[in-house]
């Protein structure tokens, strides 16, 4: 069985979603997974994060589903308005590091980036709210070079994009199953980390 999960650090429901979703990985560093950058916020839905104009009502219904909150420094930049929300610089973030994260740990590296936007306000298009994340994962100093190169011209994140429009996925957080030739809605309805468990040796039975 290999999973894909596809997902965008900026997405409100992938930030709730995760905090399930890394604690089902966690215990279970065995699986094959494949993480996409969808690319939520490209084009015309690329704006400043005020203008949306929905994120409040929809941050509380993420709240009372899952385990997260939203921290004080992201409602300040949410209040303030003029972050713009750009899904590039991310996903060429996120390409980069995945190659130097076990892939047991990198739907945790996802966890953690989208903590630092939707806890502590960060903006993920910077490099220097990677920095905390390069040394919690033990990852190589040197590397910040290559990541300020990533985030300034997009280029590793490209493949994603392109991977999940063929994918036909068009909302997020989609994870799909595949068993053989076939594919699964792996997510369902999903609430915690016990419903994905259950999910998984379900599939596990069918694959048997």
């Amino acid at each position: 069985m290999k999973l894909y999960y596809i997902w965008d650090a900026y997405c409100g429901w992938c930030y709730g979603f995760n905090s399930i979703f890394t604690d089902f990985h966690a215990q279970h560093p065995e699986l094959e997974l494949e993480t996409i950058s969808g690319g939520l916020f490209l084009g015309d839905n690329s704006r400043a994060i005020g203008e949306y104009g929905f994120f409040e009502s929809g941050n509380a219904k993420i709240e009372s589903l899952y385990p997260v909150t939203f921290g004080e420094d992201y409602q300040l930049a949410l209040s303030e308005g003029s972050m713009v929300l750009d899904s590039t610089g991310p996903a060429a973030a996120f390409a980069l590091l995945r190659e130097h994260v076990p892939v047991y740990r990198q739907s945790e590296l996802a966890f953690a980036m989208q903590k630092a936007f939707f806890e502590n306000g960060k903006s993920l298009s910077e490099v220097a709210t990677y920095l905390p994340i390069l040394k919690a994962f033990d990852l190589d100093e040197k590397l910040e070079e290559q990541l300020t190169l990533a985030l300034e011209n997009g280029h590793p994140a490209q493949l994603d994009f392109q991977k999940a429009r063929a994918m036909g996925i068009q909302s997020y957080p989609t994870v799909i199953a595949q068993i053989g030739d076939k594919y699964y809605d792996f997510r369902g309805q999903a609430m915690t980390a016990s419903d994905l468990e259950q999910q998984y040796q379900t599939l596990l039975d069918m694959e048997n």
